[in-house]
């Protein structure tokens, strides 16, 4: 029977299998974005390593803003709505998709943060 023991190192999650030196250990690393999976077999040697994407969900109203682009502007497809959506930045999501789309993505997003803004606060346009 392999006995199995979990520990933290260094922010990763290591699975030992049996004892590290005889069987190997499986060690999980988590950043921001991304997960590692490193197998090592006897003696730490390392056999494989193996790296997954976090993709987030997307909010209920960054949902219903690509529902309503696709539905009522539609210059987009909505994999590019998807991916402007999730960008950590205006100048990745040029550099992977061209300036093509971001501008009218960039207008529409803008229009529709100030509706919701408005919906939840009408006087605050008011002003």
């Amino acid at each position: 029977m392999i006995e199995t023991e979990q520990k933290l190192v260094f922010g990763s999650h290591v699975i030992d299998i049996g004892k590290g030196q005889e069987y190997g250990s499986v060690r999980v690393s988590i950043s921001n974005n991304a997960f590692k999976v490193s197998v090592f077999g006897e003696f730490g040697r390392s056999i494989k390593e193996d790296i997954y994407q976090i993709k987030r969900n997307l909010t209920p109203e960054e949902i219903a803003f690509m529902e309503a682009y696709t539905r009522n502007v539609g210059d987009a497809d909505s994999n590019y709505v998807e991916a402007y959506l999730r960008a950590e930045d205006d100048s990745k999501f040029c550099d992977e998709y061209g300036n093509e789309y971001y501008t009218g993505l960039a207008d529409a997003h803008g229009v529709w943060q100030s509706a919701l803004k408005f919906a939840k606060d009408p006087a605050y346009y008011a002003k």
